[in-house]
C-alpha cells in the first residue's frame, strides 16, 4: 500500500535539498575565497596534520635561513679582520715586518730606530682595536665573555740572562708586571746573587741615564720579590733564582749579565676551551685535563694501593657515581678526556674538572650547527692569568706564534736600539703569519659550509612548499567547474520545489 506524501514531508524533504545544495555551494565559495582546498581539520583530518607538520618544517627552515645570516655576518667581519683586506692583521704584520727588516739592518742607526719604534708602538695599538672587534653590540674574539673587551694594553718582561740554560737562572722564573710605563723600561742587575737580595738599576730612556731600583719581599705569595723600578713594579715568582751583575763597561752585549725587558704586550680576558682542573678542600695535589668534556666531571679518589689508584667520577653533580681503578702514574680516564695529577692522591681526595666553553653555536640545520666566533688567545696570543696561582703566563701557542709577545719584542728592539732583536722579531713574525693565515683559512672554510648549506636549505624550502602547494592549494580551473554546476543545481532545486509547493488540492479546488 503506498504512503501518503504530505505537505510536512514535502517540506521537510526540499529544505534539506535546498541546504544540501547550498552547503555544498557554500563550500565551494569558501575554497574560491581562500584559494586553499583544506580550511579547516574537518575538511580532511589526514591532511591537516600533514600540512601542519609541512608548516613546522617551513617555519624551522626560515629559522635556520635567519641564523645563517646572522652566522654569516659574525664570519664575514672575522674574515675582514683576520683575512688579507685592507686594514686586517695581515696588513698590520705585513708592516710590522718590513719595520722589522729595516731596523735590523745595520745601515741604520739608533735613531732610524727609534723612529720605526713609533710606527711599531701604534701598530701594536692597532691590533688591540683589532683584536677588541664587535659585531652586533658582541666582541667576535672573546669566546662566550663575548660582553667583555677579550684585550686589554699590559706590560710582560722579556729576559736575556749570561747564565741562561741554568735551571736557576732568573730566566726560568715567570714574572708578573704592574703599573704603566710610556716606553720600554731596562732593568739590569748591578751585583750577583739570589734575585731577591741582588741589586738593579733602571732606565725609562733606552739607557741614557739610569736610576736605582729597590726590591722588597712583600708579595702576596711567599717565596716571591717585587722589583719596584719607578712606575712598574716586576714580581718575581721565585726569590731564590739568581741574577747576574752587568759589566757596565761592555753594555753592547745582552748576553752580559742579566738585563729585564719591561715592554708591552695585551692581557687576554676573554674565554677558551681548555679545562679547569680545582682541587678539594685540603688536597694538596694537583692536576691538569686534557680533552673535550661536555659538562663538568667530579673526580673522588677511592683508594690508593702499592700499584693502583681506585677513583670514582660523576658528570651529575655527585647524585651519581662510577668506579674504575689504573695503575699508578697513568692519566686518570673520564668522560671527555683525562686528569693527569702531578703527584700521588691520597684517599678522600677530590678534583673538579671545569671546561671552558668559547665556542658560540648557531643552530643551521636539524642536526647541524657552526662556531660563529673566535678564541682570541689562538690569534693573538697575549698573557693569560690562570687563577691557581695569580702569575700571568704567555698563552701557550707553539713556537713564537704569541702574536702580541712577539710585537711586543719587537717594539722593545726598536725602542732600545737592538738590531739582532729586530732581526729575531722579523723570524717570529713569520711564525704569527702563518697561524694568522692558518685561522683565516678556518673561518674561509666556515663561510663556505654555510654558503653551501644556505643553498641546501633553499632547495629544501622549495621541495616543502611544493609539498604543501599540492596538499592545501586548490585547482582553480576544477573549481570554477564544480561552483557553476553546484549553482545551477541549488537553483534547479529552488525552481522546482517551488513548483512542486504549489500543487495541493486546495488550490486545485
Amino acid at each position: 500500500m503506498a504512503l501518503r506524501v504530505t505537505q510536512g514531508i514535502m517540506y521537510s524533504s526540499f529544505i534539506q535539498n535546498m541546504n544540501g545544495s547550498l552547503s555544498n555551494l557554500m563550500e565551494s565559495n569558501v575554497q574560491a575565497s581562500s584559494q586553499k582546498k583544506v580550511n579547516r581539520p574537518s575538511d580532511d583530518p589526514v591532511s591537516s596534520g600533514r600540512i601542519l607538520s609541512t608548516r613546522a618544517t617551513l617555519s624551522t627552515i626560515s629559522t635556520y635561513g635567519e641564523n645563517i645570516k646572522q652566522a654569516a655576518g659574525w664570519l664575514a667581519l672575522a674574515d675582514g679582520i683576520v683575512g688579507s683586506g685592507n686594514g686586517s692583521v695581515q696588513t698590520v704584520l705585513a708592516r710590522l715586518s718590513e719595520l722589522a727588516e729595516q731596523g735590523s739592518s745595520e745601515t741604520y742607526d739608533a735613531t732610524n730606530r727609534e723612529q720605526i719604534s713609533f710606527e711599531v708602538r701604534e701598530l701594536y695599538k692597532q691590533i688591540i682595536n683589532l683584536a677588541n672587534t664587535k659585531f652586533d653590540g658582541r666582541y667576535i674574539f672573546a669566546g662566550q665573555n663575548t660582553d667583555t673587551p677579550p684585550y686589554e694594553e699590559a706590560l710582560a718582561v722579556t729576559c736575556h740572562d749570561s747564565d741562561s740554560g741554568n735551571p736557576n737562572a732568573i730566566d726560568t722564573a715567570s714574572f708578573h708586571v704592574e703599573g704603566a710605563a710610556a716606553s720600554t723600561m731596562i732593568i739590569q742587575a748591578t751585583s750577583t746573587g739570589a734575585a731577591g737580595s741582588a741589586g738593579y738599576r733602571y732606565s725609562e730612556d733606552s739607557g741614557k741615564t739610569w736610576k736605582t731600583a729597590t726590591v722588597n719581599d712583600n708579595t702576596p705569595v711567599a717565596g716571591q720579590c717585587v722589583i719596584e723600578a719607578g712606575g712598574v713594579r716586576v714580581l718575581v715568582s721565585d726569590s731564590s733564582k739568581t741574577v747576574t751583575a752587568v759589566d757596565q763597561a761592555d753594555m753592547q752585549r745582552r748576553d752580559n749579565g742579566t738585563w729585564l725587558y719591561v715592554r708591552p704586550t695585551a692581557r687576554y680576558a676573554g674565554d677558551d676551551n681548555s679545562a679547569q682542573v680545582v682541587a678539594g678542600y685540603g688536597t694538596s695535589v694537583t692536576g691538569t685535563a686534557e680533552g673535550n668534556f661536555a659538562r663538568d666531571v667530579s673526580v673522588r679518589i677511592d683508594a690508593v694501593s702499592g700499584s693502583e689508584i681506585s677513583y670514582s667520577y660523576s658528570i651529575d653533580d655527585g647524585s651519581n657515581w662510577i668506579q674504575t681503578k689504573v695503575p699508578q702514574g697513568v692519566s686518570l680516564p673520564v668522560p671527555g678526556g683525562y686528569l693527569t695529577l702531578n703527584a700521588v692522591p691520597n684517599a678522600g681526595d677530590q678534583f673538579q674538572i671545569h671546561p671552558h666553553r668559547a665556542d658560540i653555536n648557531f643552530q643551521i640545520g636539524d642536526s647541524d650547527v657552526i662556531t660563529v666566533n673566535m678564541v682570541g688567545s689562538d690569534i693573538f696570543g697575549g698573557l693569560y692569568d690562570y687563577p691557581q696561582d695569580g702569575i700571568e703566563y704567555p698563552v701557550p701557542v707553539t713556537g713564537h706564534a704569541n702574536l702580541f709577545e712577539v710585537v711586543g719584542n719587537l717594539v722593545a728592539a726598536a725602542e732600545t736600539n737592538s738590531p739582532d732583536d729586530m732581526g729575531q722579531a722579523l723570524d717570529d713574525l713569520k711564525a704569527v703569519m702563518n697561524v694568522v693565515l692558518t685561522k683565516a683559512a678556518d673561518i674561509g672554510g666556515r663561510e663556505n659550509r654555510l654558503s653551501v648549506t644556505q643553498g641546501a636549505l633553499v632547495m629544501r624550502s622549495f621541495s616543502e612548499e611544493d609539498n604543501l602547494s599540492q596538499m592545501e592549494d586548490v585547482d582553480v580551473s576544477e573549481l570554477m567547474t564544480r561552483l557553476s554546476q553546484q549553482q545551477i543545481a541549488y537553483n534547479s532545486v529552488l525552481k522546482s520545489s517551488s513548483m512542486i509547493m504549489q500543487m495541493s488540492l486546495v488550490n486545485f479546488l
